[in-house]
């Protein structure tokens, strides 16, 4: 989220997407923890979106987090690495737009998920 919607090189171009199209569905998908995550709607604030553009925020679960980012246990990175890709699918997106290509890619094309990278030059 952080350089895909906040201070990334697109970050208001895919802002004024989200407020322009309300007739799609969007949704943050967050490596964040639960109590990280839950700053999210406050610092989108400050750019000029609100919880109201997003049908939901989904933080990586506390156990991955946690095990991932103390000892980089590779069942752990395995799992990150499809996380996104996963939750994205189960929403039914066809687009996830994210800042971390590498952590992300695996899980986008295992489910099926088209990939946009935040850095992409337009």
């Amino acid at each position: 989220m952080d350089d895909t919607l906040i201070n990334g090189p697109n970050s208001e171009l895919f802002q004024q997407f989200v407020r322009d199209n309300p007739d799609i569905e969007h949704h943050i998908v967050t490596f964040r923890n639960k109590d990280w995550a839950d700053k999210i709607y406050h610092e989108l604030e400050r750019v000029g979106l609100k919880q109201h553009h997003f049908k939901s925020l989904t933080h990586i679960p506390d156990y991955i987090y946690h095990a991932f980012y103390s000892t980089k246990d590779e069942p752990y990175y395995v799992e990150i690495r499809e996380w996104k890709g996963y939750i994205a699918s189960i929403n039914q997106c066809t687009l996830l737009v994210d800042d971390l290509r590498d952590m992300v890619i695996d899980g986008c094309i295992k489910y099926n998920v088209e990939f946009l990278d935040a850095y992409t030059t337009f």
